[in-house]
């Protein structure tokens, strides 16, 4: 989403927002000379909740509710993506409906916008102001297209409960053609359709690696992650053990991205893969206790059980640097085995790559 802050020293109203490689900044409009400062921060904070609440149409579609059997979400979700057309009209405080309580959160969002543009004066800075809000609403449009240019571009950092299959295949090309994570699959596709592909491509390079070592695809997993980061290195090695046992890929990583984006929101959607989990939790718990006897409390102390695998925050950029990290992790074993460095390893280790992708083509979408 496109975040709005004020500058202080500029006296402007400022968006920004990311690309997948850094963010961009661009400048709205200079604020009025009699706007007070607290205003000012509330029209950035409100503008920067409708800008949340609209992208959340593109994140959190009303066919991924409905695909679930969810029609109560479904139409609640249907009614949000509806209410792009009475934005303006709440803003700008003119209509016959705008006196009326706010049907959606975009709704009520608007409505604050609007008040806060006539505390801080009408004028070119409100004319200014309402021209960003309908650029944000044409950007979420273009994602939802497919096209992720210009302002659009930040829905590559966007986890979605869906994704299409023209951008798996999309993210699938990018991987052919450099295995090991070009920068476009973080800046040029969306990171769910790129996790996706992604988990293909590192089961590929697992099962060569594999063949080479003689270590198990999960093995080599966990040898190569990152120690920094276990909790994602968790979230490949389920992905990689699932697609082991002739899981479809873009249906075993959706499972994961969608359950951290309802813990995200408050909710629980994977009970079973939480209750495998808590007998796992409690051994590694009995685990850590020292041979002696333990301390006073400490089998009255709960073990924490991980909701989710993922960063709720961002999951599927979360899992997809994951699975990237893991593929590097697969040449590091692929060229360590045998010693001495053979010529043109690498090409063949990429080759090898690409043989055991499109062997499991099929199972990618």
């Amino acid at each position: 989403m496109t975040r709005y802050a004020i500058d202080l020293v500029q006296g402007t109203l400022v968006a920004h927002w990311s690309t997948g490689l850094g963010d961009i900044a661009v400048t709205v409009a200079r604020l009025p000379s009699s706007a007070r400062e607290h205003d000012s921060l509330r029209l950035a904070a409100r503008m920067t909740r409708l800008s949340r609440d609209c992208w959340r149409c593109y994140t959190h579609p009303a066919s991924a509710a409905l695909n679930r059997g969810s029609g109560i979400a479904g139409t609640r979700r249907l009614r949000e993506r509806d209410s792009f057309g009475a934005v303006l009209s709440r803003i700008d405080g003119h209509g016959t409906c705008v006196d009326a309580a706010p049907r959606t959160r975009i709704e009520g969002s608007a409505r604050q916008v609007g008040q806060s543009l006539r505390t801080l004066g009408t004028g070119p800075f409100a004319d200014l102001v309402i021209s960003d809000v309908l650029c944000e609403l044409d950007a979420v449009e273009q994602a939802e297209r497919g096209d992720f240019t210009g302002r659009a571009r930040q829905a590559v950092t966007l986890s979605c409960e869906d994704v299409s299959p023209p951008q798996i295949a999309s993210a699938d090309a990018l991987l052919r053609e450099d295995p090991f994570g070009p920068v476009g699959l973080f800046t040029r596709v969306g990171c769910t359709a790129a996790a996706v592909a992604a988990a293909h491509w590192l089961y590929a390079a697992t099962a060569v690696t594999s063949e080479r070592t003689g270590l198990h695809p999960t093995q080599l997993v966990m040898d190569g992650a990152d120690p920094a980061r276990p909790a994602a290195a968790d979230g490949a090695l389920q992905v990689v053990a699932a697609l082991h046992l002739g899981a479809r890929t873009r249906e075993f990583v959706m499972i994961l991205i969608r359950n951290a984006l309802q813990v995200a929101d408050g909710n629980l959607f994977g009970a079973p893969f939480l209750l495998q989990r808590i007998p796992a939790s409690e051994e590694a718990g009995d685990g850590t206790r020292a041979e002696s006897e333990p301390a006073e409390g400490y089998r009255d102390q709960p073990q924490d059980v991980p909701l989710t695998l993922l960063d709720p925050a961002r999951p599927a950029s979360d899992l997809l640097e994951s699975l990237v990290h893991g593929i590097q992790g697969c040449w590091e074993a692929y060229e360590r085995h045998g010693g001495e460095r053979e010529a043109g390893l690498g090409a063949r280790f990429v080759d090898e790559v690409r043989e055991k992708a499109a062997a499991r083509q099929a199972l990618l979408q």
